[in-house]
C-alpha cells in the first residue's frame, strides 16, 4: 500500500508540474476603429469606438509631461505636448491596436493601445518631436520598442521639444512667471475658440459639439438641429480676437465673417457678427459655457426653400373690344373713349392729323359716339397710326 501511495503521489507531482509548465495562452491582439473626440494631455485621448461606446486611451509605450494630473503641477513641456497631440489627432479617425505583451488596461482603467492615424504612428510622432519619452512598464518590452527608442535618440540628438526646453527632464515642474502663465492661458483660450470654427469649416460637427458644456448644448437644442443650421454655411473666418481672464474663466470676444449660400438664388451672402465666448477650465483645456452673438452687418441669406416665394407678376389688362371695353376712364374723362380725353375740349385730332384740335397719341378704343372723328375707318379703334 505504501508503494502504491508513493507511486500515486509521484504521479500527482508529475501531473502538477506538467500543468504548471504548460504555456498559458497570451491575450489576443485587439484592433479597434475609433474617432478621437478630445485630447486630455500629451499621452492620453478620449475616443468614440465604432460601436458608439466612449473610452479613454493611454498611448502605449510613451510618457509625456503632465499637464492635467490632479495634485500635480504642470510639468515642463506639458502644454506643448498636449497642443501637439491635439493638432495631430483631435477629431480624426484612428486605429487602436493593443499589444499582447502588455496589460490591456492600466490601473486607472484606461485602454493601453498604439494609436495610428492613417500612416502615422501617433506615439512614435510624439517621441520623435521631443514631446514624450519611451516608457517600458515593469521591464516588459513592447512590440514597437526598438523603433520608439531610435526616435527618442533622434529627438535627443537634435534637441527637440523637452530635450531643449527642459534639458531632457520630462517631469520637472514648469517654472513660469505669473505673466507668462496668464499669457499661456490666454493663448490656449483663443486657440480653443479658433479650433471650434476650424472644426465647423471642416464639417466636423460632432467634434465641435464636444467643446460645448452640457448646459449650453441643451440651450442650443438637439444636435441634429444644430448641425442642420450649418448646412448652407460656406465658411467662417475670425477677423479679430481678444481674451480676458477672471476667476479662473476666460472671456473670448471675436469678430467673425460668415459666408452662407442663399437657398433661393445660390448666391453667397456675407454676414458679420461679434461673438462673446465664456470658457471654463476642463482637464487642462476649456469648455464653452456661454456663447452669445450679435449681427453687425452684411446681408440676410434665405436658409429655407420655403422662403423662396415666386415673384408676383402684374396681370395684363385684357384687350379692349366693343363687347368688353378696357379700363374705364376716370370721372374727368370722356366715357366714349378708352383714353382720358377731356369732355370739355371742343375737338381732338390724332397726332399727324390736319385738324386744329389738341393732338392725341393713339391708339384709342371708341366705346360710344365718336364725336371727335378719331376712328376714320370705323373699326372701333382710333388714332391707329
Amino acid at each position: 500500500m505504501r508503494n502504491r501511495r508513493c507511486i500515486a503521489s509521484v504521479s500527482a507531482i508529475v501531473w502538477l508540474a506538467g500543468v504548471l509548465a504548460f504555456p498559458v495562452s497570451a491575450p489576443a491582439q485587439e484592433v479597434l476603429n475609433a474617432t478621437v473626440t478630445r485630447v486630455v494631455d500629451g499621452d492620453t485621448v478620449k475616443v468614440r469606438l465604432a460601436t458608439g461606446a466612449s473610452t479613454t486611451v493611454r498611448l502605449l509605450g510613451i510618457d509625456a509631461p503632465e499637464s492635467v494630473a490632479p495634485a500635480t503641477p504642470v510639468e515642463c513641456g506639458g502644454e506643448e505636448a498636449s497642443a501637439f497631440l491635439t493638432r495631430l489627432v483631435e477629431g480624426r479617425d484612428v486605429l487602436l491596436t493593443t499589444d499582447p505583451s502588455q496589460d490591456r488596461t492600466d490601473r486607472f482603467g484606461r485602454l493601453l493601445a498604439y494609436v495610428d492615424a492613417g500612416a502615422t504612428d501617433v506615439g512614435l510622432a510624439v517621441v520623435r518631436a521631443g514631446h514624450g519619452e519611451v516608457f517600458v512598464f515593469q521591464q516588459r518590452p513592447f512590440a514597437r520598442l526598438a523603433v520608439y527608442q531610435q526616435a527618442e535618440a533622434e529627438a535627443s540628438g537634435a534637441s527637440r521639444g523637452v530635450w531643449e526646453q527642459c534639458d531632457g527632464n520630462f517631469h520637472t515642474p514648469q517654472t513660469q512667471s505669473e505673466d507668462a502663465v496668464s499669457e499661456s492661458r490666454s493663448e490656449s483660450a483663443e486657440r480653443f475658440v479658433r479650433r471650434y470654427y476650424f472644426l465647423l469649416n471642416q464639417r466636423r460637427f460632432s467634434t465641435a459639439w464636444t467643446k460645448l458644456s452640457p448646459g449650453l448644448r441643451r440651450r442650443f437644442g438637439p444636435y441634429a438641429s444644430r448641425r442642420g443650421g450649418f448646412r448652407r454655411t460656406v465658411g467662417t473666418r475670425i477677423n479679430s480676437a481678444s481674451v480676458s481672464l477672471a476667476g479662473g474663466k476666460a472671456v473670448v470676444r471675436v469678430a467673425i465673417r460668415a459666408r452662407d449660400r442663399d437657398a433661393c438664388n445660390r448666391r453667397v451672402v456675407r454676414q458679420f457678427f461679434r461673438v462673446r465666448w465664456v470658457l471654463s477650465p476642463r482637464e487642462g483645456s476649456w469648455v464653452a459655457t456661454t456663447v452669445t452673438a450679435r449681427k453687425i452687418g452684411g446681408g440676410t441669406p434665405r436658409l429655407q426653400r420655403s422662403q423662396c416665394a415666386a415673384p408676383r407678376r402684374p396681370r395684363p389688362s385684357p384687350p379692349s373690344t366693343p363687347d368688353r371695353p378696357g379700363p374705364q376712364p376716370g370721372p374727368n374723362c370722356d366715357p366714349n373713349y378708352s383714353g382720358c380725353l377731356n369732355p370739355n375740349a371742343s375737338d381732338y385730332d390724332c397726332r399727324g392729323g390736319s385738324g386744329d384740335g389738341p393732338l392725341y397719341t393713339g391708339p384709342v378704343t371708341v366705346k360710344g359716339d365718336d364725336h371727335y372723328g378719331l376712328d376714320a375707318d370705323g373699326d372701333g379703334v382710333g388714332c391707329e397710326t
